[in-house]
């Protein structure tokens, strides 16, 4: 599997996976990947962490939450 396809099956961006794997993130396979990543990154510099704010404040917005 090359980057690309490795950062289509995760959900990132093709740069992010070779800046990722400067730092270590294998690059054999989405499960690997995915692994180092649950291990290695902070959560709030996720892309699903912040895909998940972004919702959560939209509905706070929308008055369907109160903070």
């Amino acid at each position: 599997m090359n980057k690309s396809e490795l950062a289509r099956n995760i959900g990132i961006s093709r740069q992010m996976v070779y800046k990722l794997s400067s730092r270590g993130m294998p690059t054999d396979s989405v499960e690997t990947a995915s692994l180092w990543r649950d291990r290695n990154l902070n959560p709030r510099y996720r892309k699903e962490f912040k895909t998940k704010v972004r919702a959560y404040l939209a509905l706070m917005n929308q008055g369907m939450i109160k903070y």
